[in-house]
């Protein structure tokens, strides 16, 4: 964008109006207009519309090697129909629903299928103590040490149990209750579970672990 500007040729005082003398040096006549631009406003969009080199190439489909993908089968038939067959690692599964409708027991239930082929889960509640999980999973029948539960508010910390236990299965019940001290907003809010899911989902692609995100559906 470009703007006049009237500089003295007498002495080089600018001023951003025209006037007949020039306040420096007492000199009449002596203002003339110049265009200057503005450097800031010109840069605008340059570092998001820029192009960069990439590192890799773009690659046709037949360059792609396929894979097989290996899935972990829960045995809830259903479940593992709506995930494609069961549960991939370093997949992140984000499971919405009202509350009341079963999340945490579908949850434990398919912690359980882990822990009873020899892999462990994490199991981090915001919405109901270790006690209450404990109780659940009594009804259920569960008994075993492979499942691991804290009762967790703080993403940070969360992060840090799932460093220390290095699960293959981390369950987090619910978004809602996860909070990061470094991110604005309240306990629920929108910007802190978006944090914390975006962290989470980094995480688990990352190291491998296959992570099941619950959220409460708040009807408004």
């Amino acid at each position: 964008m470009a703007t006049s500007v009237y500089i003295c040729s007498n002495c080089g005082k600018e001023y951003r109006k025209w006037a007949g003398k020039c306040l420096a040096c007492n000199s009449f006549g002596t203002l003339e207009e110049h265009e200057q631009v503005d450097e800031r406003a010109a840069t605008v969009g340059l570092k998001t519309s820029g192009a960069q080199r990439p590192v890799k190439s773009a690659k046709t489909l037949s360059e792609i090697e396929s894979k097989p993908v290996k899935r972990f089968k829960t045995g809830i038939e259903e479940f593992d129909r709506v995930l494609g067959g069961g549960i991939v690692d370093s997949e992140v599964i984000l499971l919405a629903a009202d509350p009341g409708t079963g999340k945490s027991t579908l949850c434990l239930a398919v912690a359980n299928a882990y822990a009873t082929q020899g892999k462990k889960v994490l199991y981090s509640s915001g919405e109901e103590s270790d006690g209450q999980i404990s109780m659940r999973a009594k009804r259920m029948e569960i008994d075993t040490n492979d499942i691991l539960v804290v009762n967790e508010t703080s993403l940070e910390v969360l992060l840090g149990h799932i460093e220390d236990v290095r699960p293959d299965l981390v369950i987090v019940d619910s978004l809602q209750t996860i909070a990061s001290s470094e991110v604005s907003g309240g306990l629920g809010s929108i910007t802190q579970s978006k944090e914390a899911a975006h962290t989470l989902t980094q995480l688990a692609k990352r190291q491998g672990i296959a992570m099941i995100l619950i959220s409460q559906v708040v009807k408004g």
